[in-house]
Parts: C-alpha cells; structure tokens; sequence
C-alpha cells in the first residue's frame, strides 16, 4: 500500500509539474507574442534614444521593452513578399533582383525600408523571377497564411508569431512524449521539458517567435516524434517539408533513416526515405514550374553569403583587426552584418571545410551509435543527441550564424539536457549560452558592428560553447565498445496499428 500510494503520490507531483510548466510556456509565449508595440511607436523609441530624450521614467522603460520585443524587421520582409505574390501594394525596398541587391550592397545604401516608396504591382508578382526569395520553396507555407487574415503590417506581423508560438508548443509536446520514450518509467523525467521550454525561449527572447526557424524545428520534431510511433511515412512527409523549408534538415535525415533502419526495419527506412525525397521534390518541382529556373537562387544566395560577425571566423576575423587595426571592415551585406577585407575569402573557405568536416564526423558518430544500442531507449538517445550533434556543429563552424539558428537546436538540446544521468550543470550551461545569444543580438550588437574585442570574444565564448556542448553529449552514452547503464529496458511503442 505504501508504494503504491508513494507511486500515486510521485504521479500527482509529475501532473501538478506539468500543468505549472504549461502555464509558465503560455506565459512566456504570450509575453512574446503580444508584448510588443507598433512599428511606429518602435521608430519613435528610437528616435527618442538617438535624441537623447529617452529618460529612465517607468512609463519610458515600459514604451522602451515592449519596442525591444517588436523587433519587426524580418516579419516586415515577409509582409512585402506575401503582399507582392497577392498582387498588392508594397515596400519597394524590399523586393530586388540578385543583381539588384549586389549593385546596392556594394555602393552601401542606407538600409532604412521606410525611406522607399510603396509600390502597386500591375499584377501579381512570381517569387524567384521578379524578385529575389532567399529561402527555398517550402517558405512559402509559413509567408502566406497570415496575409490572407491581415491587412496591415502590424497584423501581418501578429499573425506570424502566432503561428511560431503554436509551433513552439508543437516543439515542447513532441519534446515531452520523445523523454517518456527515452527516460525509465521511475525517473519521471517529462514534466520539467515545458518548464525548460518556457526558461530556453526566454532565455533567447524574441528571434524565437518573430523569425520562421521555430517551424522547421517543429517540423524536425514532428518527424523524430512520428519515427518513435512507428509511422516512418509521416516522419518521411514532414521531414520532407523541412528540407523544402529550409535546407539544414536534411542534415538530421542519416540519423533519423540509421534509427528507422534499426527500430523498425529496411522496409520503413526505405519508406522513409523515399517519402522524405518525395515531398521535397515535388514542392522544389512545383516551384519551378510556377517560378522558372530562378528557385535556383536561394541557393546561390546563401552559397555565397561573406562571413557574418556572429559566426565563428568572423569573430576571430574582428580579434584579428584588434590586434592589426584596419584588416576588415564590417558592412552590410546579403541582409545581414559581414566583414570584408583580404583574409575573409580564406577564413570563409577554412570554415566551411572545417564545418564540413565536423558535420560528416557527427553524422557517422550518431549512426554508429544508433545502430550500436541494443537497447530502444538508448538506440532513441543516440538518435536524439545526434541531431544535437549535427546541428551544433553546422551552426558553429560554418561562416554565418544567425541567432535564431539555435531554434533549431533547442527542442532537441532540451531532451537531451534531460536524459536519464544528464545533470543541472548541462542544463544551467545550455540556458547560459542562449541567454549569451540574446545579449549578442541585440543587446550588444551595436559593440559587436563597431569591432569592440570584448563583444567578439563573448560570440567566441558563445559559438565554442554550443560545440563542446553538443560534442561532450555522447560521453558516458551508448558506442559500440561500451555500452553505458540505461537501467531496465523499455520497448518504444508501436503505434503504426
């Protein structure tokens, strides 16, 4: 009687937790969501701090943090496109061919869209043919839906943070039952994931809600979630309107096939993959036949994006310009802050092997380790942190890291950081390094574009730091010569009845 009161007791705290980690995510999202001002209060704001007429009132800091949390400007982008497709009004700043956009990088034109007139289309403009879109086709299903509800920007921009929170909250469930899966039964271990989504996306502020990359994470964790249930074809079709979306998933698809392949068997895998490739070609084909040959373009875009200050050479690139004043300048470039001067080809160069190179080195680390567990839930562990794997090195090495980059990252590091054996100090680690990035951009960014060493040493301490954790992972986990203690086993359920 005693245990089975201390188990009834144990499953009573596990629901209170729960209940009070959804709340708080609700909170946090909703502070994300609808904390925010206008664009023109935004500008305001601004105008008064560059004034120097922003006083320290409680009404200012108010006024000052909700224009902190709009921080609209990518959404806005997104408005002009979708505006265009319909066939309405725009900003004309935004919409350029690639040679357009070349020609005004290279004069360094002021990058202020309000000061461009709106332009009235005579009809509805194609993407990738009458003006450049930098991410592949499968954009296309997040731009739309909120201009077909809204009909002024700041609408639109509501619109879109809806539909990140509500892939968040997708992120945090598939992140709960992938724990229940991978943890014993005794240790409990799914109510904390929604309190640790709600500290995690604080921690990171608002690139989490006001930029796409929460819907390729939740698509990605749709797909691992549809694997473990047994249905290798819906885990196929979303991971397939992941790469469609943006490219990076497909760097998880070896981890997920090599689980596939050893849960389920070769028929899922093989169906698996041909789903996966399936849906991405016809929505790349689909594209084409609507666009042309221009769809090509996202991906000549982002083949030869500079090096970004946040990205790894480029903040060894500014130490370097400490120590030797004036070895590169920072300008702006292909939407973004770059640095430019005669070493940046070679860093770039250096980077992207060594990206490489780390990349193809976690991928085999994580299918060797996926097909050496002999036990489902550490065959489910090796998957889990070898996406932590693959993306930490993708995002650390490579010559651009953009802050909401560890969107993708951050459902799958927090069930890791809450894997049987895992202790507080990854967890608190984890939250340190996201909280870095916030105070990186924006916070500190103004420092970071005027080439202060300090702010280049914390994007350093940042970058390095997302590496060695997501590297130090498989340390005491499942290889082929040392199979770690996971306690009894526990069969993944198959759902595919």
């Amino acid at each position: 009687m005693k245990v089975v009161a201390a188990v009834r007791a144990r499953t009573i705290d596990a629901g209170g937790g729960r209940w009070a980690g959804r709340a708080a995510l609700g909170l946090v999202l909703a502070f994300l969501v609808f904390g925010g001002t206008t664009h023109q209060e935004r500008r305001s704001v601004e105008r008064d701090l560059a004034a120097g007429r922003f006083h320290a009132t409680p009404a200012n800091v108010v006024r000052g943090l909700r224009a902190y949390l709009t921080n609209e400007d990518d959404m806005y982008r997104c408005w002009a496109y979708a505006q265009a497709i319909l066939g309405r009004p725009y900003r004309g700043y935004f919409l350029r061919s690639r040679a357009e956009w070349d020609t005004a990088f290279a004069r360094g034109e002021a990058t202020d869209p309000d000061a461009t007139a709106m332009v009235t289309p005579a009809r509805p403009l194609v993407p990738y043919r009458d003006f450049l879109l930098e991410y592949p086709p499968g954009f296309l299903l997040v731009l739309m839906p909120p201009a077909l509800l809204a009909g002024t920007p700041d609408g639109y921009a509501l619109g879109f943070k809806v539909e990140m929170a509500l892939s968040l909250l997708l992120c945090a469930y598939a992140a709960a039952q992938l724990l229940r899966v991978a943890a014993t039964p005794s240790d409990g271990a799914a109510s904390p994931v929604w309190g640790a989504f709600a500290a995690a996306i604080l921690a990171m502020g608002m690139v989490t809600t006001h930029r796409f990359d929460a819907f390729v994470a939740a698509l990605m964790m749709a797909s691992a979630l549809a694997m473990v249930r047994g249905r290798a074809g819906a885990a196929g079709l979303t991971l397939g309107l992941a790469v469609a979306a943006k490219g990076v998933p497909l760097l998880v698809g070896p981890a997920l096939l090599a689980w596939c392949w050893a849960e389920r068997g070769r028929r899922a895998a093989l169906a698996f993959a041909v789903t996966a490739a399936a849906v991405t070609a016809a929505l790349c084909m689909a594209a084409v036949a609507w666009c042309g040959h221009g769809v090509l373009g996202a991906v000549l875009y982002h083949r030869d994006r500079p090096v970004q200050i946040e990205s790894t050479p480029g903040a060894l690139l500014i130490f370097a310009d400490w120590l030797r004043p004036g070895l590169v300048t920072i300008v702006h470039s292909f939407s973004s802050r770059n640095v430019r001067g005669g070493a940046v080809p070679a860093a770039g160069a250096i980077s992207t092997a060594l990206a490489t190179v780390a990349m193809l080195g976690a991928m085999a680390i994580s299918v060797v380790r996926v097909g050496a567990a002999r036990q489902p839930q550490a065959r489910l562990r090796a998957l889990i942190e070898g996406v932590v794997l693959v993306l930490a090195a993708y995002v650390a090495l490579g010559k651009v890291f953009c802050p909401q980059y560890l969107v993708w990252l951050l459902p799958f590091a927090v069930v890791a950081a809450y894997l049987p054996g895992q202790r507080a100090r990854r967890r608190m680690t984890g939250l340190a390094l996201l909280l870095a990035t916030q105070l990186i951009y924006p916070i500190t960014y103004a420092s970071l574009k005027a080439k202060a060493p300090w702010a280049a040493a914390l994007v350093l301490v940042r970058n390095l730091g997302v590496l060695a954790w997501g590297f130090t992972l498989p340390a005491s986990l499942p290889w082929p010569w040392r199979p770690a203690p996971l306690g009894p086993a526990r069969a993944c359920p198959d759902r595919s009845s």
